[in-house]
């Protein structure tokens, strides 16, 4: 049975990667504090999956209508252990610092016009990650409500 092809992530209007670490020593001040959708990644590891591996290290999706006060808050959680950000919370709860450790950790971002459009990028990314891994990235295992029902509708529609 031949495996089946992974979809590529869709990159375009994404910043480049760069180090939590960088964007803490220059006060997060490269990002927005308008919407937009973010990943955070580790260049420690590829992730065994489910289904296959991920090559891009992908802890986490998320979206916000302040994204310089939201990644902010993640990097305040992991790296000071303020109760900010749930992603960061849970890195900090199941000791994710021993696989991918905090100076690992990497951002990327999409500026939005509004935060629905924000939440249409993370779902989209969410939703080829599904495709992809037959899960969530690991951080994301607890999504809200409106996430559940648009990624539910559209891995149904989809047919993933």
């Amino acid at each position: 049975m031949p495996k089946p092809l992974m979809q590529d992530y869709d990159w375009a209007g994404w910043s480049k990667w760069i180090s939590l670490a960088k964007m803490y020593n220059d006060g997060f001040s490269m990002l927005s504090e308008g919407a937009g959708a973010y990943v955070i990644g580790t260049t420690a590891l590829q992730i065994p999956r489910v289904f296959g591996r991920d090559k891009h290290g992908l802890l986490y999706a998320g979206e916000s209508s302040d994204l310089r006060s939201r990644i902010r808050a993640f990097y305040d959680c992991v790296q000071r252990g303020h109760q900010t950000h749930t992603a960061g919370w849970q890195y900090n709860l199941v000791g994710f610092e021993r696989c991918a450790p905090v100076e690992s950790l990497r951002v990327r971002w999409w500026n939005a016009r509004t935060r629905r459009e924000a939440l249409d990028v993370q779902i989209e990314l969410l939703h080829a990650y599904a495709v992809n891994h037959c899960e969530l990235p690991p951080l994301n295992c607890s999504i809200s409500r409106e996430l559940t029902r648009e990624l539910g509708f559209r891995l149904v529609r989809k047919g993933a």
